[in-house]
């Protein structure tokens, strides 16, 4: 469809698979594999359940994630807690 519209869709893909898997890298780092996907799924599942159009729910779900994961930063902290697991649980207490 961005193609038919005129927009150049195929770099547009390779940048949006670039930067996927440079947030699975990272992320990898600081809380395991399982809860990467958790981590990727679950922002954007809540923002989809609150937003009406997609630029919406982008937004939203970049919020949904940030807030997750710094809260769950500082919460793992404070409680002396894996900080993977606390991120997930943030976020699904978010969804």
């Amino acid at each position: 469809m961005a193609e038919a519209a005129g927009v150049p869709a195929r770099p547009l893909f390779f940048l949006l698979l670039a930067l996927i898997a440079l947030t699975i890298v990272i992320a990898l780092k600081a809380v395991g594999a399982l809860l990467v996907f958790a981590m990727i799924v679950i922002p954007a599942a809540a923002a989809s359940l609150v937003s009406r159009t997609m630029t919406m729910m982008m937004v939203i779900a970049v919020l949904f994630g940030v807030s997750s994961s710094v809260g769950g930063v500082f919460l793992s902290y404070w409680l002396d807690l894996p900080s993977g697991a606390v991120i997930v649980l943030l976020a699904t207490a978010l969804f």
